[in-house]
């Protein structure tokens, strides 16, 4: 679950990182969609990986508020899995002609059209439904999470209950068989 976190959040962080002219507004309302989606599951993955730390598991690190591309260090930078993705495709309307173009978040450049093949040529593309099926798969993943905890949770009460009811009986008993026989 961390890891599909730290994936969400690079992804969505390379999106955001795209200058505000670039997305269309269909595109705009999706990553504002993304954010808060992954601002919801990433919240609950944290909240599990925080009550599991004391046995022993992963540290969250979940960014309620996503820091920006540019406040990362070269080292977060390097480790960022999609790193030297181009992010796109865009498209620009300029009369009767429309352009496709991708950005290039490492260089902060705009690529139009055969650009991107030629300055960029064999780059992956991050697109946002790329990004939007790795917010569904945290989803998902949260809501395992959520449901085995529940589960267990529910198991130990069970238990609870039932040790708690066998205590009641033996007591029941051993109050029965300390009770004097009643006389006629």
């Amino acid at each position: 679950a961390a890891s599909q976190l730290a994936m969400a959040q690079c992804a969505m962080r390379r999106w955001s990182a795209c200058p505000d002219w670039a997305p269309s507004e269909e595109q705009q309302a999706e990553i504002d969609d993304l954010k808060e989606k992954l601002k919801t599951w990433g919240s609950a993955i944290h909240g599990e990986l925080e009550r599991h730390r004391h046995y022993g598991g992963a540290d969250s690190i979940f960014e309620s508020e996503l820091r920006p591309w540019h406040q990362l260090t070269p080292e977060e930078r390097r480790a960022d899995p999609f790193a030297k993705c181009l992010v796109g495709p865009f498209e620009s309307h300029e009369g009767y002609v429309s352009v496709s173009y991708h950005y290039d978040v490492e260089t902060s450049h705009t690529l139009y059209g055969d650009a991107a093949t030629k300055e960029r040529p064999g780059a992956l593309v991050l697109t946002l439904q790329a990004v939007a099926t790795i917010i569904e798969d945290l989803e998902k993943e949260s809501r395992r999470l959520l449901e085995t905890r529940v589960m267990r949770d529910l198991h130990a009460a069970t238990r609870r209950q039932q040790a708690a009811a066998r205590e009641r009986r033996r007591g029941a008993a051993m109050h029965r068989s300390i009770q004097p026989p009643h006389r006629n």
